[in-house]
């Protein structure tokens, strides 16, 4: 009887312990939000948040631009880029407006 009631804590605890590094375990967050600057490249941009959720681009020749945008929950990271370069970024959750966290 002590084995089973071993073996049921344990597994409990490793459940618990897979749900709390799962729920932390999103790049889309404020901290990450913030380290991103004006002029940081794109790939460096990509390697802290991963992969956008949604794109658009336009490239004439000696000017190219991106709107990039990464989901999360009700957490949204927009960032714009220039020729490869930040150029600009917002952040919105779904209980709050729209705004520019620096």
């Amino acid at each position: 009887m002590k084995n089973i009631l071993f073996f049921c804590r344990q597994g409990l605890l490793g459940i618990c312990l897979l749900a709390t590094v799962t729920a932390c375990g999103s790049p889309i967050n404020q901290k990450n939000f913030v380290s991103i600057e004006t002029g940081m490249a794109e790939t460096e941009v990509v390697a802290l948040l991963g992969e956008p959720t949604e794109t658009t681009s336009i490239d004439l020749g000696i000017f190219a631009g991106t709107a990039a945008t990464w989901r999360h929950n009700d957490t949204v990271i927009a960032i714009q880029f220039i020729n490869g370069k930040v150029q600009s970024k917002q952040m919105y959750r779904s209980d709050q407006t729209a705004s520019e966290l620096r």
